[in-house]
């Protein structure tokens, strides 16, 4: 039961593999490594320097938050088990399998994309830079709003319900919610196509007053066909084909126009 009270260095030539357990709070200096790093802690973990690690990267501090925010250099899946997680790449991300129980908070300068599933209970928020992706489309559970600050084409899955916070893409969007409604509390300013997926009987509620999108809107139901759609956009919108059950909301400031059959 390893118990280090300040910080912890790992020196060598060419080091491969590092793992380390610490009972308590553990902070990890600057490290460069051929292979994986694996960190467990019974408190927080933090970076005091650079990690420059071109295998996978797993922490895991069950209830502690875990802020790895230098000038990380990720080359494999980063897997980070806390309550918030923060971490920062200077190149793009692989996000690996992760539990958070509070808030994900990821800043990288490359495409996101993901190896595993993430189980958020908070809110995400994804900064990848304004001329990368986001791929995020395994069965995820996010429980709060999942934000992109700045991308290109951004697409996220939820194996449930998605609640989607601010987004701006310069191109695409695609929202997919497995077996839940999607709804937005932040604004999508979407410069290419956008496509929300939701399951028969859902609801798509797209109704921030900021939202505005630029190019066509598709609501598709994975199987089946939709409950209710309301949207609200701050130009011209035009409707694509669609088919519900249930009620349709359209709130444009300019023109509204329908390029398919309203059913």
């Amino acid at each position: 039961a390893n118990n280090f009270g300040n910080t912890v260095t790992f020196v060598g030539a060419t080091l491969a593999n590092v793992t380390v357990v610490d009972t308590t709070a553990f902070d990890i200096e600057a490290l460069t490594l051929s292979g994986a790093l694996s960190v467990t802690a019974g408190g927080i973990v933090t970076d005091s320097g650079a990690l420059i690690i071109a295998g996978t990267t797993t922490v895991t501090a069950t209830g502690f938050d875990v802020t790895l925010n230098n000038a990380n250099n990720f080359g494999g899946a980063v897997s980070a088990s806390g309550l918030n997680v923060t971490l920062n790449d200077i190149n793009a991300i692989i996000l690996g399998a992760s539990t958070v129980t509070g808030a994900l908070v990821v800043t990288n300068a490359g495409n996101v994309t993901q190896t595993g599933v993430l189980a958020v209970t908070g809110t995400t928020t994804l900064t990848p830079g304004a001329a990368f992706d986001v791929t995020l489309n395994s069965a995820n559970q996010f429980g709060g709003a999942v934000s992109v600050v700045a991308a290109t084409n951004v697409s996220i899955t939820d194996a449930s319900g998605l609640a989607l916070g601010a987004i701006t893409a310069s191109g695409t969007l695609g929202a997919t919610a497995t077996t839940g409604n999607i709804t937005n509390t932040g604004a999508l300013v979407i410069t290419g196509v956008a496509t929300f997926t939701a399951a028969s009987g859902a609801d798509i509620t797209l109704n921030n007053a900021g939202n505005n999108f630029g190019a066509a809107v598709a609501f598709v139901a994975s199987a089946g066909t939709l409950a209710n759609v309301t949207v609200v956009d701050t130009t011209a919108f035009d409707i694509q084909a669609l088919t519900l059950t249930g009620n349709l909301s359209v709130i444009a400031n300019d023109g509204i126009t329908n390029s398919g059959a309203l059913v």
